[in-house]
């Protein structure tokens, strides 16, 4: 993965916390290892490296940086405006409800993780 399709994987991944007309699809792998998941998430330590991820977030096409950089930044200002609330209001594909501060957490987390892997 390219720095671009970081940025553009980590937008898609924020974009999970919007409303959407189209709902999270739960698969029998989330329901049975969600809550597994969600535990190793939501706790302090930092993601190991090339953990699977979900189909619909994975960026294989190449990308234009600047592009994907204004995109990300937009994405994390309206996660940002939108508030915990409305985050907290919709399942995550994976693991459910998640509470305000879940939401906030992981999408830190997530970020920060991929940020490091850039020497960011």
């Amino acid at each position: 993965m390219g720095v671009a399709q970081m940025l553009a994987h980590v937008r898609k991944a924020m974009e999970t916390s919007f409303p959407s007309d189209k709902p999270a699809k739960f698969s029998l792998i989330g329901f049975l290892l969600g809550p597994l998941i969600k535990r190793m998430v939501l706790n302090d330590k930092p993601y190991k490296q090339n953990l699977p991820t979900g189909k619909q977030v994975i960026v294989k096409d190449n990308r234009d940086f600047d592009q994907e950089m204004s995109k990300l930044l937009h994405t994390i200002d309206r996660f940002r405006s939108n508030g915990p609330a409305a985050a907290a209001a919709q399942a995550h594909p994976m693991f459910g409800k998640m509470s305000e501060a879940e939401w906030g957490f992981s999408q830190w987390k997530h970020l920060d993780h991929h940020l490091k892997q850039f020497g960011a």
